[in-house]
């Protein structure tokens, strides 16, 4: 897939104020919130539950899923 160029205010009017932050300013969203916020994957916190301590999560809002694919 080719690289997506837009100017930085392109990316302001496509995405939300917590889209933007997540995505393009390296921001996260807060724990157990979000969309998919019970089946995150990627960051590793160590202030997960027992036994690990590890909570593992993925920011929904850089994420949209097709349901029919």
């Amino acid at each position: 897939m080719p690289k997506i160029e837009k100017t930085d205010a392109e990316w302001r009017a496509q995405l939300d104020e917590t889209e933007y932050r997540v995505t393009r300013q390296k921001g996260t969203e807060r724990a157990f919130t979000g969309k998919y916020w019970d089946a995150h994957l990627g960051h590793v916190f160590d202030d997960g539950p027992a036994p690990t301590g590890l909570r593992y999560c993925i920011n929904s809002a850089s994420l949209k899923l097709d349901k029919d694919q």
